[in-house]
């Protein structure tokens, strides 16, 4: 048993080996919390731990292949009860389908959302109170655990359509990897919830000075609220182009000349021509995005230039501070966003708006504008 980081370790004579890692829930286990609603036990420090290439990644051990203990600090907590989920969350691996099952084709079952599946919620917040993340966790019965990443929310997401497929959906928060130092958690479950504090360390065998690791740190944030407003400018771009398509289709025939569904028809095709014309800058509607790399066949667009710019900055190992032509790249992407925010949210906006005013008169749908676009509304960061 190894004190510190309270693992159990379990060998054999021969070659087996076992760690059973974390097990301080179960140290202060005692008989009355099996009938606690709910408790929470302290969490096991983060260790913001580096590869060769300075990206952040969990411990290595050689060539191992089992899967090791997460990186961020692990949360516990016990319920008396599980809390009710959706019959589509249990676990079906490995069970063989029933007679019953075998010959009605191949319907494919409902799969309940993650949210539903795991019904605690888990709120990161740093030393001033301020939300760093938030995220979902197992209401099972007994002793649950879920760990932090240590990185911060990440940006909303773009249409399905425009997103890579890459075979993996997490999760978990993906935003710039947070700094050394004392966050808490604030865990809620079934109308109970406690707060806990979290330890966040660098790794112990990299002295990397913190002007470093904040300077890392700072642009990961920044581009993080600077795409997210670009995100949420492609989305309700790519929706009103699709509203707008639907609406074409549905006014392209049978209108009297002169009546108020023919002079809509008129006003959607102008319109398109304006959207179309903006949207051009910001992503490519030939490109299959969802195809790896076939986007390789086409000279990438401002807008998705500058979430791919995003991406890299907010991946940025603590030692990864943006050196002297680095910052003059990004400052070069930077001073291209306000314009096109400018454009969206004024002439293209007012268009659209006074499209919308005709398009009820018709009794037609409008289209999905939304609120101005600003840079750092948190309402525009990935939710839980």
């Amino acid at each position: 048993f190894t004190k510190s980081p309270h693992d159990l370790v379990l060998a054999t004579h021969g070659r087996g080996l076992w760690i059973l890692d974390n097990l301080e829930a179960l140290e202060q286990w005692q008989p009355e919390m099996a009938d606690a609603a709910f408790h929470l036990f302290p969490a096991s420090q983060g260790i913001e731990w580096l590869d060769f290439g300075g990206r952040h990644i969990g411990p290595a051990p050689g060539d191992f292949t089992t899967p090791n203990p997460p990186s961020g600090p692990v949360i516990a907590y016990s319920l008396a009860k599980a809390i009710s989920v959706p019959k589509g969350c249990a676990k079906t691996t490995g069970k063989q389908p029933s007679k019953s099952t075998k010959h009605e084709g191949k319907k494919k079952a409902h799969k309940p959302p993650f949210k539903a599946c795991n019904p605690v919620t888990i709120t990161i917040t740093d030393g001033t109170g301020k939300t760093v993340a938030s995220f979902r966790g197992p209401g099972k019965a007994g002793i649950n655990d879920v760990s932090w990443n240590m990185h911060y929310a990440g940006i909303g997401k773009l249409p399905k359509s425009m997103r890579a497929n890459w075979g993996h959906d997490s999760h978990e928060p993906d935003g710039p990897l947070a700094l050394p130092g004392t966050y808490h958690a604030v865990v809620a479950a079934n109308g109970h919830s406690d707060k806990v504090m979290l330890q966040v360390a660098s790794d112990p065998r990299v002295d990397t000075p913190m002007a470093t690791q904040r300077a890392a740190f700072d642009t990961g944030m920044r581009l993080r609220g600077e795409a997210a407003a670009m995100v949420a400018v492609i989305g309700r771009t790519h929706d009103m182009m699709d509203t707008l398509d639907k609406l074409l289709a549905s006014t392209s025939g049978g209108a009297a000349a002169g009546s108020a569904k023919a002079g809509l028809h008129a006003s959607a095709v102008a319109l398109k021509q304006q959207l179309a014309t903006f949207a051009a800058n910001l992503y490519d509607p030939h490109v299959q995005y969802k195809v790896p790399e076939d986007d390789l066949h086409y000279l990438t667009p401002y807008g998705m230039s500058f979430l791919g710019l995003y991406r890299q900055a907010s991946h940025m190992g603590p030692d990864q501070a943006p050196n002297a032509s680095q910052q003059q790249y990004i400052a070069k992407k930077e001073a291209k966003l306000q314009p096109v925010l400018d454009d969206f949210n004024g002439p293209l906006r007012h268009a659209v708006e006074s499209f919308n005013t005709e398009a009820r008169r018709a009794g037609e749908k409008p289209l999905p504008v939304g609120e101005p676009v600003k840079v750092g509304d948190p309402k525009l960061l990935a939710s839980d």
